[in-house]
């Protein structure tokens, strides 16, 4: 690994490590996370499922696996 990779490799362990000292989400952690809790809190799931009727999904050629997958579970049926 060279020189740069290793400096890379710090700065974004020390912002991975500073973003949960803070208890700080990057924006790609939200649909993660919000897909874990869901699937945790089943009624809180179950309840988001009742209350959204219709999802717009922008730009879905562009939609990443983690949104893929909290859209997908909140378009289930309750």
């Amino acid at each position: 690994m060279g020189s740069q990779q290793r400096t890379h490799r710090h700065i974004y362990q020390s912002y991975i490590g500073r973003a949960a000292q803070e208890q700080c989400l990057d924006f790609d952690d939200l649909p993660a996370r919000s897909r874990a809790r869901l699937k945790c809190l089943r009624p809180r799931c179950v309840s988001a499922q009742r209350r959204y009727r219709y999802l717009l999904v922008d730009e879905y050629q562009d939609t990443n696996r983690p949104q893929y997958e909290l859209m997908k579970l909140l378009a289930s049926e309750a």
